[in-house]
């Protein structure tokens, strides 16, 4: 990773203005902040159980998913000292068995919370809690009573964590067992429930065959939706990338603007960058999405050829220095550090400029994380292949 390397004292410096952010009041920020030194390796533990203690769940699970990227282990287990719910309980001991932990995880079944890892068998608490652990339950102890009681309700929770983990944890008993009751589930999420059903390793032809004409009834934004995860499966698991590029191929023939964003998807899982969607993010015909389309193409790389640099910098250098929407700028930014040096003098300004002009916080703490990933090249080329 092109954060390894921060050893030096100024490089230092710059992470340290990451640690302001991670007591933000602002709960987005500090989770961003905290996601990137995660990622850097460089989170204390102080601040991990910070981010386990935050009072909205949707910032723990952005913390757990951050952790199971890396494999941190450790910030996995600090989890178990908070008082999570059922659903986190059981998501945390799903993850821990991918990662050497399932003969502890199956005795922390129904185990006492007080005396370290436990998570529930049957849940009582939301709708999410109990499908996941329903999953938990199915997966590491081949108990499936709690999910055949859920899908004789035919209720599934609107929720992307979810959906994550049917396509991360679900056995090929549980994919079959849930098929026969997706006609129950609520436009959106059906599009990327049924792709994450898809997308499972242990997928049979009661999906594959089908999939085509589900995919047929749904509207654009859901196509988009279903898009959207194939793309972020792609980028997470590039072993699958094939499966991925068959499920984007069917998706891009749903119509004209699903077709345009699962061809980029395409691109950016093949990890290629065609000359004309880069130059889609300076042509004065194009939208938001277009725009948008052409800087994930970069941002969700991980490092360029030389080749490949020219050809970004040339396309993307102007947009620096136009006055731009915050999320298209966002964007811009969380690829710079792949296309520009640490020692251009004019970029760094820029970079001055738009701190100094600005008090909103999202965009100060992404321009803190793209200073130190420009300062972490300094030492050697890391991040484009020179």
């Amino acid at each position: 990773m092109f954060w390894l390397f921060l050893v030096t004292s100024s490089a230092d410096e710059k992470v340290t203005g990451l640690f302001s952010y991670v007591e933000h009041v602002d709960s987005s920020v500090q989770i961003r902040a905290l996601e990137a030194l995660i990622e850097s390796q460089r989170a204390s533990e102080a601040q991990i159980l910070m981010g386990w203690g935050a009072s909205d769940l949707h910032i723990r699970e952005r913390l757990a998913d951050a952790l199971y990227r890396v494999e941190d282990e450790q910030g996995l287990q600090k989890g178990w000292s908070i008082d999570l719910s059922d659903q986190e309980r059981c998501r945390l001991a799903l993850r821990l068995s991918t990662m050497g932990h399932t003969k502890e995880m199956v005795a922390a079944a129904s185990a006492p919370v007080e005396q370290g890892p436990s998570w529930p068998v049957f849940s009582h608490g939301t709708l999410e809690d109990k499908w996941t652990c329903a999953i938990a339950s199915a997966t590491l102890l081949t108990v499936d009573a709690p999910l055949r009681s859920l899908l004789e309700r035919g209720d599934f929770p609107f929720s992307m964590p979810f959906v994550w983990d049917v396509y991360n944890f679900a056995t090929k008993d549980t994919l079959q067992k849930m098929v026969t009751e997706m006609e129950w589930v609520e436009e959106g999420l059906r599009a990327p429930l049924w792709t994450a059903l898809l997308l499972n390793p242990f997928v049979g032809e009661d999906v594959t065959s089908v999939y085509p004409m589900q995919v047929a009834e749904w509207s654009i934004g859901e196509c988009l939706d279903a898009t959207e995860f194939s793309w972020a499966v792609g980028l997470r698991y590039p072993e699958y990338k094939g499966d991925v590029l068959d499920a984007l191929s069917i998706l891009q023939k749903h119509s004209l603007v699903c077709k345009d964003w699962a061809q980029i998807a395409k691109k950016s899982v093949s990890h290629r960058l065609p000359r004309s969607i880069l130059r889609r993010s300076t042509d004065i015909f194009s939208d938001k999405d277009d725009v948008l389309g052409s800087l994930k193409l970069v941002s969700t790389r991980e490092n360029l050829t030389k080749r490949e640099v020219r050809k970004v910098r040339k396309q993307f250098y102007p947009l620096l220095y136009q006055e731009l929407e915050p999320t298209t700028l966002i964007e811009l930014l969380r690829g710079l550090h792949l296309w520009t040096e640490p020692s251009d003098v004019e970029v760094i300004q820029r970079l001055d400029d738009l701190e100094r002009r600005t008090t909103d916080a999202v965009l100060l703490v992404e321009l803190s994380i793209v200073r130190a990933k420009l300062h972490a090249l300094r030492p050697q080329d890391q991040g484009v292949n020179r």
